[in-house]
């Protein structure tokens, strides 16, 4: 029988504005190169040994995952966890649904944390206006993009803004997907049942926040890492709002659990760190391990040289690496988080440790001797702290200021460049590559932009690479740097062949589904944004865990709803486009050799 319910719309839900905070992210933040309290207490064999790990795993092309829980986040941590990610010693976050909340009232509002007690005795802890409707709306209208749910909060604070589609558009989707792809129609149902309950109005939403340089999720949005959220039903202030959508929380969290979990099957010979998390790591961490091994085990592998390093508050003489676990009798038993991890195999260490100060040493000591990731290498780039200059030292003006400068109208798509050319760069140091796609003169485009990444644009891109000097010099002196960009085929064999037996329209998502990686980009053209065979790779790509790039016309048509970032460009007729993606295109190309290939 149908139990009663708790009607959360009758809640008086007051503005964010007016509750009392205990952490103001600017005065309490720990900058990004703030050295440990006291680095004695980490010159032992378990920590250095996590730097060496880290460093090898990252050489080796191997995921470096960290795990922590929201106390990570309130302790200002944000800075040091951004400087990691930059630098490509981290190749995935994951945090529980506190840990969100926090990171994002810090680049809304610059200040977190309330007064529980307090709050609680005076029935407002928790029903605040801007937190519940924004994050719940991030969830939804993310769920109905297919994103996961750290990457729809952190889409949101990265762009600040969120798009609303119009309730004729989600009953079209309904219709049209109702018995092909019911989830999809679900998800559009859920968001048209939010824009008509709360009256939203369709369009561009634009959400202010002025302190996103501190959050960890929008940052690593901008650089294409996954950031995932493990929340659990009931335990996070945003289902105290009216907006709260269970349905949208399962889609986005259970996109995220597998996203995580594929980071898990590639972890053999790689790390997994988990700070100040006492049941959401070692919970979702033993289950995608299960799943990783069984996976693996049906192509004849095993997942056995993993690296666990588990940091807490919590006291503990137990050595967990040399004696196993520990018997009932013993104090040790009841860290349910080492048991946990200890029965993972691989090697795993227990530290006791501040996450402040196991943060900032950990920063320090792999920053005193940086290596290049091996994608870097491989590909033939400077490394990054020649990067990092070329970025910001450059005596050359910013290619997206001369792009603005001969094409003022593309003034509109200035935020959506910088964060496209953000997404590539961090794919591209994260050992990923470009896929792109478009037809007619758009396909044209995949090729010149495919010509400008691969060789030499403007800069001269010497191959520095060991492996290089191994060929004669003759062959040697011919080659130059690039950076790895494919363009997906609609001739040749394989497409015609595949048009003509199976679909045409899907000629372009079976080349994603075949070649695309998580950590990919897919940059999708089309000038009128309804291309089918675009879209449908746009759809795959999502689903695969790439970043999709748009570059269409004015309204951006279907395209600009399965896009990560999309550039559309102030023009109706696709001749005017086309004109207009040129130069858009080639801000992006100078811009990455920039970054990748600085003149020395």
């Amino acid at each position: 029988m149908p139990y009663p319910q708790l009607d959360r719309q009758q809640l008086r839900v007051k503005p964010l504005q007016e509750r009392h905070n205990k952490v103001d992210i600017a005065r309490d933040h720990v900058p990004a190169d703030a050295a440990p309290a006291d680095r004695s207490a980490f010159d032992n064999a378990v920590f250095k040994d996590t730097v060496e790990r880290i460093r090898q795993a990252r050489a080796n092309g191997r995921p470096v995952i960290v795990a922590f829980g929201a106390h990570t986040i309130k302790n200002g941590l944000g800075p040091v966890l951004i400087r990691l990610m930059e630098e490509g010693w981290v190749t995935h976050l994951a945090t529980n649904g506190a840990g969100i909340i926090h990171d994002w009232e810090f680049a809304y509002l610059g200040q977190s944390s309330e007064d529980v007690r307090a709050n609680v005795a005076t029935g407002q802890f928790g029903i605040w206006q801007e937190t519940g409707h924004y994050i719940n709306l991030a969830i939804v209208v993310g769920a109905y993009q297919g994103m996961g749910y750290g990457e729809a909060v952190g889409a949101m604070i990265q762009q600040e803004s969120l798009t609303i589609p119009t309730a004729d558009e989600l009953q079209e989707v309904i219709r049209e997907n109702m018995t092909t792809n019911p989830a999809q129609a679900a998800s559009a149902a859920d968001l048209l049942q939010t824009i008509t309950t709360f009256d939203l109005a369709p369009g561009n939403m634009a959400i202010p926040h002025p302190c996103k340089q501190y959050s960890v999720q929008g940052n690593a949005y901008r650089l294409g890492i996954p950031f995932t959220g493990h929340p659990m039903i009931g335990h996070d202030i945003i289902y105290n709002h009216p907006m709260n959508c269970g349905a949208a929380i399962g889609r986005t969290a259970e996109r995220d659990f597998l996203c995580f979990a594929n980071q898990v099957r590639q972890l053999d010979g790689g790390v997994y760190l988990s700070i100040g998390s006492a049941v959401m790591s070692p919970m979702i961490f033993e289950k995608s391990l299960s799943m990783s091994q069984n996976l693996e085990m049906q192509e004849g592998r095993h997942i056995d040289k993993h690296y666990m390093l588990i940091v807490d508050l919590a006291k503990s003489t137990w050595d967990w690496n040399r004696d196993g676990e520990p018997p009932m009798d013993n104090p040790a038993y009841y860290l349910r988080y080492c048991k946990t991890f200890n029965r993972m195999g691989g090697t795993m260490h227990y530290m006791c440790a501040d996450n402040r100060d196991f943060l900032t040493a950990l920063r320090d000591a792999l920053e005193h001797e940086c290596i290049p990731t091996r994608s870097a290498e491989n590909i033939g780039l400077q490394a990054d702290g020649a990067a990092e200059t070329a970025t910001h030292g450059c005596a050359d003006e910013d290619p997206v200021d001369q792009l603005l400068k001969g094409h003022p109208s593309l003034a509109v798509c200035r935020q959506q460049l910088a964060d496209a050319i953000d997404t590539i760069e961090g794919s591209f140091r994260q050992g990923g590559k470009m896929l792109l796609c478009g037809n007619g003169g758009s396909q044209a485009d995949c090729e010149h932009i495919a010509g400008e990444l691969l060789k030499s644009f403007r800069r001269k891109r010497p191959v520095t690479t060991e492996w290089a000097a191994t060929l004669p010099e003759s062959l040697r002196a011919q080659l130059e740097g690039g950076l790895p960009a494919l363009v997906l085929r609609t001739g040749g064999a394989f497409a015609s062949a595949f048009a003509n037996d199976v679909s045409a329209e899907a000629v372009y998502a079976q080349q994603v589904h075949v070649l695309g990686c998580p950590g990919d980009v897919l940059l999708a053209i089309s000038t009128s944004g309804n291309s089918a065979n675009v879209l449908a790779a746009a759809r795959t790509a999502r689903a695969k865990g790439l970043a999709v790039i748009g570059l269409t016309g004015r309204d951006g048509g279907a395209l600009a709803q399965l896009t990560d970032r999309c550039l559309c460009v102030p023009a109706d007729e696709t001749y005017q486009i086309q004109e207009l993606h040129l130069p858009l295109y080639h801000a992006l190309c100078l811009t990455l050799e920039n970054r990748f290939f600085p003149e020395t």
